[in-house]
C-alpha cells in the first residue's frame, strides 16, 4: 500500500522525469535492518534520535543537501523516514537528482545512504542535516558543521 508521502515522491519524479527504482518490500527490510544495525543505536522511534556517534551536523537552512553528502555521484539510497508502522520504503536514485526531488516535495524526513553504506546523511524536522559514517576516521566536518559529541 503506497502511502502519501510515496505518492509525493513517485509525481515530483514523473513529473521532473527522474528515474527511481522501488525496492521490493522484503528487500527494503533487509537493506534497513543492515543500516540500522550499523548506524543507529537501539531502537528509537526515528533513526535520527539514536544514531551511533561521532557525528557532524549542519542547519539545513543555510547549507544544501549537496554540499554535505560524502558522494556525489552514482546511485544512493533514499529512505523516507515515516511515523506510519511498517517497514520504511527504500530507494535508489541518481545522486545528481536527489535534492532537486526532495525540493519538489512537501517537507519529509529521510536518510539518504551509499550502495555500500559506509555513510548514511539524516534530515530532520529540526532543519539539520546529520552525516554519520560507518568509520569514525571517515568524520569529516565542512564548514559551517559540528561535531556531536564536542570533545
Amino acid at each position: 500500500m503506497l502511502r502519501e508521502l510515496d505518492t509525493w515522491i513517485d509525481e515530483a519524479a514523473v513529473t521532473l522525469g527522474i528515474p527511481l527504482e522501488r525496492l521490493t518490500q522484503n528487500d527494503a527490510l533487509l537493506v534497513t535492518e543492515e543500516i540500522r544495525v550499523k548506524f543507529v543505536d537501539g531502537s528509537p522511534r526515528v533513526w535520527w534520535l539514536g544514531l551511533k556517534t561521532p557525528y557532524t551536523y549542519y542547519d539545513s537552512d543555510s547549507t544544501r543537501l549537496s554540499q554535505v553528502l560524502p558522494k556525489l555521484n552514482g546511485k544512493l539510497l533514499l529512505i523516507p523516514e515515516s511515523d506510519d508502522e511498517g517497514p520504511l520504503a527504500v530507494l535508489k536514485i541518481e545522486a545528481t537528482c536527489i535534492e532537486k526531488l526532495i525540493g519538489a516535495c512537501p517537507f519529509f524526513e529521510y536518510y539518504v545512504v551509499d550502495s555500500d553504506k559506509s555513510w548514511l546523511v539524516a534530515e530532520t524536522e529540526h532543519n539539520i542535516f546529520i552525516v554519520c559514517n560507518a568509520s569514525e576516521s571517515a568524520v569529516n566536518v565542512l564548514p559551517g558543521g559540528r561535531i556531536w559529541p564536542t570533545k
